[in-house]
């Protein structure tokens, strides 16, 4: 199917239609609104369609093709003309060009007896299975495709028919004429005629054997068998269902060896499914990398299983990961009621080491520094125990640094990290102003373009935690969950402080003016009020009539209003209200809905008055934040010292800040 519907261009239907005739002109039954089975490009599948008449274009003449070529002048027999619509049907006139003689001879003869015409849709409703729809007064039931507008193109004789409602209706020369279709034929051979493609099937016959209409409606109400329409359309939904399924297989095929970008084309390729997989063979043998004879590669041992799954068996008795069957090592049950002591000695046994008479301080010595002697067992290292500590340390820490709550994220921009500690150097451009205009016969003004530059530098911030060997004798998990937990939150709220200082300190810039200058960079409010729509008006405008280093006017717009806690009541009121709630009159549209609330309880300790108006981070830079390269969370790097037997936890995070644009944030005394 799929390569059958590659030969036919996607905008043109064939519907053929059956013909016999004796002399050079014939009448024949074109098509009617009969519903023939026609492929759907949009849906991909075989969808009955009914060709209104009432929509039809129908031009002065078309050209008569030999089966629908229409690459060559050659091509052409003859021509249609006089094309006219008798209730459902459309009726034409064929002419066989008097140089064909040898397809008349084969039209005479009864060889050719079919018909095609083309056709293009303009308009058509679909009707899903399983409705019906009503249209020109008609009811219509699904699944069917109505087309309300479409051209005749070209009528061609071709081998088979389609439609076995579409017959030949007279000869002009010798022809005979049904009872039934000999009232009302006359029509100007001037009238239009239409040009789309689509192709109807009918049975030669008699033309004696036609039934008055009466009869033919009662012969209507009587069982007839499936049409040959029902038969090819079931046919064509079979080799659908067929190619689906054998698309499907191969495809799982391919996913299942990883292969999946092959896909595509083995589906188009091969006809069966085990031609793919035979396929699928030689594509794998052709990637597999090439074998090593100097060394053999293992996979997973039981240490490292073992170790998996005590490692998720910890995490989950301390809280750090859910009980969730895919994402954890099997075997994790053993381990998750397990107190540390016991996962000291399971991770011993494993790495070949014998606990049975060794006490729990010898125990937790071997576990935390990998070296114990004795007569019977010598000298052994368990150092994957301090490993997991590491692990489970690492996780609570993560996990304390992303729920702590931070607001900088919000109003200001992080900056790519950055790969060592020396001075971070950012470049502001100024805007280009507006184009000149050119004069005829002279060159263009030269831009030039004016820049700024703020320097800063990475700080490391760090500290140390202590797990000792009394860690594992009491089991006290707190050492491991709640305490790096503690310092993963004490880690961003320390970027956190960072970044507000910047506002909350007001300091100097490249220009040598403060951050917050009215008379300098115009943002600055130092007679204002608490959050209202007054106060926001004139933040406003001050914020939108910004202009850029060469005088453009950059017109930001309001994204964040930021307040300390002591304003949070009036700065939610002022952003959350549907209704202005500082107006004299009720229910006046309040402008400040679209502002985003964003209350930063660091700012109360330098004013609890004091509140900031700032544009999107992503229109304009305000407060930058950098990170080390690998440090954009903290970091734990650890060791075990040999004398005091504790495990100590070095928690690293290297950040820095700065203000590097002033035009993106303003500020108001407040009241």
């Amino acid at each position: 199917m799929d390569k059958l519907c590659e030969t036919l261009p996607k905008e043109l239907e064939v519907r053929t239609f059956h013909v016999r005739t004796n002399g050079n002109r014939i009448e024949a039954i074109a098509t009617t609104e009969s519903p023939v089975p026609m492929f759907d490009y949009e849906r991909y599948e075989v969808v009955p369609e009914t060709l209104l008449m009432s929509g039809v274009d129908l031009p002065e003449r078309i050209p008569l093709l030999d089966s629908h070529n229409r690459d060559r002048v050659k091509d052409i027999l003859g021509s249609a003309r006089n094309l006219r619509i008798e209730g459902d049907k459309l009726i034409l006139d064929i002419d066989v060009s008097n140089t064909e003689a040898d397809v008349k001879k084969k039209i005479d003869e009864k060889h050719i007896t079919d018909l095609s015409i083309g056709y293009s849709v303009l308009k058509k409703l679909y009707v899903p299975e399983d409705e019906t729809a009503m249209i020109d007064g008609r009811a219509f039931s699904g699944p069917m495709n109505v087309a309300t507008q479409w051209e005749l193109r070209e009528v061609s004789l071709t081998p088979i028919g389609a439609d076995q409602l579409a017959k030949i209706r007279k000869q002009q020369h010798g022809g005979t004429l049904a009872k039934e279709e000999t009232k009302n034929q006359t029509k100007p051979e001037n009238e239009p005629e239409a040009n789309n493609t689509r192709s109807e099937t009918k049975k030669e016959e008699t033309p004696k054997v036609e039934q008055p209409k009466a009869e033919e409606r009662q012969e209507a109400t009587k069982p007839r068998k499936r049409s040959a329409t029902q038969r090819i359309n079931d046919s064509v939904q079979k080799a659908l269902k067929e190619q689906r399924d054998r698309f499907a297989a191969i495809r799982n095929e391919c996913k299942r060896h990883g292969i999946e970008a092959d896909a595509d084309e083995l589906c188009e390729k091969y006809e069966s499914v085990a031609e793919a997989r035979a396929a699928i063979l030689d594509i794998l043998a052709k990637r597999a990398p090439t074998i090593r004879t100097d060394y053999v590669r293992f996979g997973a041992s039981e240490v490292d299983k073992t170790n998996d799954a005590m490692r998720d068996g910890l995490a989950v008795r301390c809280g750090l990961k859910k009980t969730d069957e895919k994402e954890l090592a099997p075997g994790w049950q053993d381990f998750r009621n397990a107190t540390l002591l016991d996962l000291a000695k399971a991770n011993l046994e494993r790495n070949g080491v014998r606990v049975r008479g060794l006490s729990n301080h010898d125990i937790a010595t071997q576990a935390l520094t990998g070296s114990v002697r004795g007569a019977d067992y010598g000298f052994h290292t368990g150092a994957d125990f301090t490993n997991l500590l590491l692990d489970a340390a690492n996780k609570s820490l993560l996990q304390g640094y992303e729920e702590a709550p931070v607001t900088w994220r919000q109003c200001f921009r992080q900056a790519p990290s950055v790969s060592d500690f020396k001075a971070i150097n950012r470049v502001r451009l100024s805007e280009a102003p507006s184009l000149d205009v050119w004069p005829d016969n002279s060159e263009p003004n030269q831009l030039s373009l004016s820049d700024q530059k703020e320097s800063y530098n990475v700080e490391a911030y760090s500290n140390i935690i202590s797990i000792s060997y009394q860690t594992l004798v009491n089991d006290d998990l707190d050492a491991l969950s709640r305490v790096p937990q503690l310092l993963g939150a004490a880690a961003a709220r320390t970027v956190n402080a960072t970044a507000w200082a910047i506002i909350t300190s007001n300091p100097a810039m490249a220009d040598g003016y403060n951050l917050f200058d009215n008379t300098n960079h115009a943002n600055d409010v130092s007679s204002g009020g608490v959050p209202g729509t007054t106060e926001l008006n004139t933040m406003r405008a001050k914020l939108r009539t910004q202009t850029g280093m060469n005088g453009a006017t950059l017109g930001l717009v309001p994204r964040y209003l930021v307040g300390p806690a002591a304003l949070e009541s009036s700065i939610l009121q002022i952003t959350n209200s549907e209704y202005d709630p500082t107006a004299s009159k009720f229910q006046v549209f309040n402008p400040n809905r679209n502002l985003v609330p964003v209350i930063e309880p660091i700012l109360d300790s330098n004013s609890t008055k004091k509140w900031y108006l700032f544009a999107d981070p992503s229109q304009i830079d305000t407060i930058e934040v950098s990170f080390l390269q690998g440090q954009e969370s903290p970091i734990i790097r650890s060791w075990t010292d040999q004398k005091t037997l504790s495990m100590n936890f070095h928690v690293l995070q290297s950040f820095g800040t700065k203000a590097v644009d002033h035009r993106g944030v303003h500020r108001n005394a407040g009241e």
